[in-house]
């Protein structure tokens, strides 16, 4: 009985540290991101962390013009949600439901919001080498999207 538990322990402890380790991996994702809107070219940052759910989502958190030029914050009014439509846009969450495939180094089964839009699009995920995380969004079939690229930043934009 002594040596199954020893077996066990064991094993327990030879598996934990693969376990951490393709964790950490899968949360390299997480942090401040600028990203430029591709349609105006407009600056905003995003922060990817990881959910209560264990997916990975994003919101975004600066913006280049938060406001109309009136002084009226800019909400989410093209919303599919009619409840959502007063909400403003920084703080908005565009990014959801992400997991990562350690098989391909990515990040997939999500889906990313367009406020400008109000249309959400599958999404996926990965990181350059250089560090900067390359988005597809895409209707039906991967061939039919639009890949952007966002820098990662260390500090929170004012």
């Amino acid at each position: 009985m002594l040596d199954l538990k020893i077996l066990f322990l064991f094993i327990g402890f030879s598996i934990a540290p693969l376990l951490i380790y393709s964790q950490s991996k899968a949360d390299r994702i997480c942090g401040l991101y600028y990203a430029t809107d591709p349609n105006n070219g407009e600056g905003s940052q995003l922060q990817i962390y990881k959910a209560k759910d264990g997916t990975y989502e994003g919101k975004v958190v600066w913006m280049e013009f938060p406001n109309h030029p009136n002084g009226e914050p800019r909400r989410d009014v093209k919303n599919p949600d009619p409840q959502k439509r007063n909400q403003t846009n920084v703080g908005i969450v565009l990014i959801k439901g992400f997991t990562y495939n350690e098989a391909h180094d990515e990040w997939d089964n999500g889906s990313i919001y367009n406020p400008v839009s109000g249309k959400t699009y599958r999404s996926y995920m990965s990181l350059e080498p250089n560090g900067k995380l390359k988005v597809r969004g895409y209707l039906g079939v991967s061939l039919l999207g639009k890949t952007v690229i966002w820098t990662k930043e260390q500090t929170l934009r004012k």
